[in-house]
């Protein structure tokens, strides 16, 4: 669940998985899946990743907003499917050097800030905290840009990774 970065994974394939479904919807941010809970919750999923909040930053919403919106997810989510797993992302890095990098995704600090409160609520809010920003990274402490058509989307690579993170660390 969440925005173009996971619309843009082929799951089912990745995860090799038919009963997957994707609702990375591209563009999306913290508000849209908020209003969008109701059809998520319907199919009451097992498992639920959510990787959102890097649109919002990009317009500018406070970072207190952004952690207030996943927070309220998440409690929907548990609250309506208490046997539901929920496993929260971090956001991803971004690498401004890229070519064809959006500009308005340049918020590293943010970034940073967001995933730190994240990782700090995972046991008060009940998800699993998916750091996957540190295993994206190169050694400038920005997305490797081995793994991104443009600084901010992944390519199959960095999708690839993604997924041997999920795996290695039994999240799936």
């Amino acid at each position: 669940l969440g925005n173009s970065i996971v619309e843009s994974g082929n799951w089912k394939k990745l995860l090799m998985d038919s009963s997957v479904i994707n609702r990375g919807i591209f563009g999306d941010n913290t508000f849209g899946v908020l209003a969008r809970l109701d059809e998520i919750i319907r199919h009451k999923p097992r498992k639920l990743f959510l990787l959102i909040g890097i649109n919002d930053l990009s317009k500018d919403v406070p970072k207190a907003v952004v952690l207030e919106n996943i927070f309220s997810i998440v409690s929907q989510v548990k609250g309506r499917l208490p046997k539901t797993e929920v496993f929260v992302h971090s956001l991803l890095p971004v690498n401004p050097s890229v070519k064809g990098f959006p500009a308005s995704f340049s918020k590293q600090a943010a970034i940073e800030e967001v995933n730190g409160q994240l990782k700090k609520y995972d046991t008060v809010f009940k998800y699993t905290y998916v750091n996957l920003y540190n295993d994206l990274l190169d050694g400038h402490n920005k997305l490797d840009a081995e793994l991104t058509v443009d600084g901010l989307h992944l390519n199959a690579s960095g999708y690839d990774r993604w997924v041997s993170y999920l795996k290695k660390n039994k999240c799936l």
